[in-house]
């Protein structure tokens, strides 16, 4: 990633507390961008080569020959000792370059004043960050700050921060996590002024062991909040007791959202969506799915108690339109539901739901792929879904993947009528699992593609599209 970065050397080795033997010039050298990638290094660049799959010290000497002006590094990297006297005087050492990281975006973040929301949830947070956007999309984006696409982790949380400047007035951060305590580190640069939690559900509890530390990890994003901040949170929302003591804690009011409010009502319930009325002001919400409903909710409650005129809300969200893989319909020869960016089970049954009701009561088709990240409990959360599906229209039911296997309605329901298929992850089966729906199904039906992002599922979609 590459962002603007107006710092000078001697600042950065302040914030970073880096003591340097090398006595830099008078004029001192002030870089212009920030990143952590070496194709993206040029003039003027600050390089954090940060350790994961690879090491990124490995790719110091590149960065310096694309220009970089300086770079950070562990001061015990071996990497180090492949370096000139000359590239070293070019370096900033520290014990960590994730928390180095952490610490110029929090440093960053601190000099300037824009109210901050912070959103994290199991699912939909980067829909209901594009919601919230939404609300807020009169105000001109030099004034707004965004997390883009779902850049939400301890890379994407530094460098959306590194966009505020003096004419931010409001900035949205998708927070996300696949391990303990990293919410904490991202609300800690952050530092939201309120948050908005989705929900408490089981992805990545493979990592997390546990639903009760899943609700541990994300009711954390209060940690970095001032006092007297607010939570917003479902009202049916899991584990309320521990998002109670952690209000009470960090001394945060909690406001609760449902459905059906005083302010939203559901005038009816449609097959493209729903005729809702807010505070007064009837509009068609054309998304079907009461997943998206209830956050949407939220975020209306949120932007209102933020000061919007009621009528530039409902004006603003209604130009919302999902992003790509997250429920978009093809409507072709059938109506697909491409929902192939990720999956977890409770945005699974969600999503199903969405099928459900776009069918409007006739037979539906889901091909799903394996859930990943659910450890040990795998087979379990497979079969729950298979158990929702039997409560559906689904005529068909293609599982992808390995522990796909699991989807099988009939595993949990004797008398389901689904029809079930189990597919391994090979372009042959692909091929042959389209060509085989194409020719059985009936034009028009509903076809809900969704699995794990490492499935893939778009490439099915794509097949579809074209057969």
């Amino acid at each position: 990633m590459l962002e603007k970065f107006q710092y000078s050397f001697s600042t950065v080795a302040k914030v970073l507390n880096h003591e340097s033997k090398i006595q830099w010039r008078s004029e001192d050298l002030f870089f212009k961008t920030i990143t952590n990638s070496s194709q993206e290094a040029k003039l003027g660049s600050l390089f954090v080569p940060l350790l994961s799959n690879r090491d990124g010290h490995e790719f110091i000497k590149d960065a310096l020959k694309r220009g970089a002006s300086g770079f950070l590094a562990n001061r015990k990297s071996e990497f180090l000792k492949l370096l000139k006297p000359a590239e070293l005087e070019k370096a900033i050492l520290v014990d960590n370059t994730w928390k180095a990281l952490a610490d110029l975006s929090r440093f960053h973040r601190m000099r300037f004043c824009p109210f901050i929301i912070g959103i994290t949830g199991s699912s939909g947070k980067t829909t209901t960050k594009e919601l919230l956007a939404n609300c807020f999309s009169h105000i001109s984006k030099t004034r707004m700050v965004v997390t883009e696409k779902n850049y939400n982790n301890e890379i994407g949380v530094p460098f959306t921060l590194f966009r505020i400047n003096q004419k931010t007035e409001i900035a949205i951060i998708e927070m996300g996590m696949n391990h303990r305590y990293e919410i904490q580190r991202l609300t800690e640069m952050a530092r939201p002024d309120w948050c908005l939690i989705t929900n408490i559900g089981s992805a990545h509890i493979e990592n997390l062991k546990s639903p009760e530390s899943i609700a541990q990890e994300k009711t954390d994003i209060l940690i970095g909040m001032p006092s007297g901040g607010r939570l917003y949170i479902p009202e049916n929302i899991l584990y309320p007791e521990i998002v109670e003591s952690k209000t009470k804690q960090y001394q945060i009011n909690p406001v609760f959202w449902k459905i059906q409010s005083a302010s939203l009502k559901v005038v009816k319930k449609l097959p493209n969506g729903f005729d809702l009325e807010w505070d007064g002001i009837p509009f068609h919400w054309a998304s079907p799915g009461e997943k998206i409903l209830s956050n949407l909710s939220g975020v209306l409650r949120l932007a209102s108690d933020a000061g919007l005129d009621k009528e530039i809300l409902v004006s603003n969200i209604q130009k919302f339109k999902p992003s790509k893989g997250r429920l978009v319909l093809h409507k072709k020869k059938f109506t697909i539901i491409d929902d192939t960016y990720n999956a977890n089970p409770e945005s699974m049954e969600s999503s199903i739901s969405v099928a459900n009701q776009l069918s409007d009561g006739k037979d539906f088709v889901c091909i799903l792929g394996d859930m990943k990240e659910l450890g040990t409990h795998s087979e379990k959360y497979h079969k729950q879904i298979a158990k929702f599906v039997s409560t559906q229209n689904v005529k068909w039911l293609v599982g992808f993947g390995k522990d796909a296997a699991f989807f099988n309605p009939n595993l949990v329901d004797k008398k389901s009528k689904t029809s079930f298929l189990h597919c391994v992850d090979s372009e042959k089966n692909i091929d042959q699992m389209v060509q085989e729906l194409v020719k059985t199904i009936p034009a028009k039906t509903v076809i809900l593609v969704k699995g794990s992002r490492s499935m893939k599922m778009e490439r099915i979609v794509e097949k579809i599209l074209v057969s």
